[in-house]
């Protein structure tokens, strides 16, 4: 675990969700401010020295906006492109409805 800087942070090559706006956006951002961040993000090492988000693109999103500099991470290490999209889909389905994703 460690915090990163948000600008040292590059979305998910498969990310296929959409982004939380609106009330749900917002409903984050409250929880954020009242309990802090509960659930770190997922990142794996990418080129020069950024972190590419495996799982947390709507906390990163969240953090952003309520204009934090940094977020909580849980950086893993030798992840194959495959485990990051088994990482990213098993994240996702339980977060989110299927609603709320973007099939190509």
């Amino acid at each position: 675990m460690k915090d990163i800087r948000l600008e040292d942070l590059v979305p998910f090559k498969g990310h296929t969700g959409q982004a939380y706006k609106g009330e749900r956006l917002q409903q984050l951002m409250d929880s954020i401010e009242k309990t802090g961040l509960i659930s770190p993000i997922i990142v794996r090492p990418a080129d020069n020295g950024k972190y590419e988000i495996l799982c947390g693109h709507n906390r990163v999103k969240a953090v952003r906006t309520l204009e934090h500099n940094t977020i909580k991470a849980d950086v893993r290490y030798k992840v194959s492109d495959d485990m990051a999209l088994e990482l990213f889909f098993d994240s996702n389905l339980n977060q989110q409805s299927f609603l709320d994703w973007n099939y190509s």
